[in-house]
């Protein structure tokens, strides 16, 4: 049974691809907006970049390939991951004297302590939450589609199990 597709998986579908590049642009480049880029922008640029567009790419092009559209739940990792690269670019800190950030320069070097505080996380929740999307697109877009057949579900929670003592 095929249901309808909902215009939130077509909002993905379509405008994904330039938020993808967009968001993997200001992570790369946000620091030159405010001109404290320095020795790190290229270490950004060669890590936290390619890894973004590759399970974005991935995310948004598994399905298309399949000729499907992306899942819900690809897409709500897709643009949970997004946001926390909006984050990012905003708290990520370079190398330089004084504040570095997009947000520290913008209001103040009280924000200084929170370029590490912030940037960190929110990376580390950006990659994870772009490589969920790319599974769930890679899962949810497979032939016989994401639900689990009744042979499968009736498998579950039989036979032996030694660890039990049964």
């Amino acid at each position: 049974m095929n249901r309808p597709v909902s215009a939130w998986r077509r909002f993905t579908q379509t405008v994904g691809w330039p938020a993808l590049a967009a968001v993997a642009a200001w992570v790369g480049f946000s620091r030159h907006l405010v001109g404290t880029d320095g020795s790190h922008v290229l270490i950004y640029v060669l890590t936290l970049v390619p890894v973004l567009l590759i399970a974005g790419v991935m995310a948004l092009a598994v399905p298309l390939r399949r000729k499907q559209v992306i899942s819900a739940r690809a897409s709500a990792w897709f643009f949970f991951a997004l946001g926390w690269g909006l984050v990012l670019g905003l708290f990520l800190p370079d190398e330089a004297a004084g504040p570095t950030a997009v947000v520290s320069v913008l209001f103040g070097e009280g924000w200084q302590g929170a370029e590490s505080a912030v940037s960190n996380p929110a990376a580390v929740i950006m990659v994870f939450s772009m490589s969920m999307a790319a599974v769930f697109a890679w899962l949810d877009s497979r032939p016989g589609g994401p639900v689990r057949t009744h042979d499968e579900d009736h498998a579950q929670g039989t036979g032996y199990y030694p660890v039990l003592g049964e």
